[in-house]
């Protein structure tokens, strides 16, 4: 299935990134300012909804486990990337609010904080890949044997 082998990419992608977070905190740091006042601001929310795009078609093609988890994780970053991408001045007031007009000791916090999310993402969604939704065993997915068959 060529989408569980998109899925494991993403996976791991969304976990390292995490992990950059964890870890190069400082440099996230430095940079977001840039990002946020940038005129292309807006694109940065066209990952968030092609990740929640192909989480969806995983889950619906039960490709992976964890479908309640995924879908509602699917269904915020799909949200989350067309609010950015609708309405980028709405997310910049976020942004400033919750991470830039902070204390370098909160914008560290918060950092480590999403980092941690994303690695908990990335690593919830490699584990429901390695145990995808289970499909019924073929014994019972096999039809009643017909009246007129035990006779013969």
């Amino acid at each position: 299935m060529a989408i569980r082998k998109i899925l494991f990419v993403v996976a791991a992608i969304v976990a390292l990134i995490g992990a950059s977070q964890l870890v190069f905190a400082g440099w996230w740091l430095d940079r977001m300012p840039g990002m946020v006042e940038s005129s292309s601001f807006y694109l940065l929310g066209l990952p968030g909804v092609l990740f929640g795009i192909v989480l969806l078609i995983g889950i619906m093609e039960r490709a992976v486990g964890l479908r309640l988890f995924l879908g509602i994780v699917s269904v915020i970053s799909i949200a989350g990337g067309g609010v950015l991408l609708v309405r980028p001045e709405f997310t910049r007031d976020i942004v400033d609010a919750l991470l830039l007009n902070r204390s370098h000791f909160v914008q560290v916090f918060d950092m480590w904080l999403v980092g941690l999310i994303r690695i908990a993402i990335g690593i919830a969604l490699l584990y429901a890949l390695a145990r995808p939704e289970a499909r019924m065993p073929s014994g019972e997915a096999e039809r009643p044997p017909e009246p007129g068959a035990m006779e013969q």
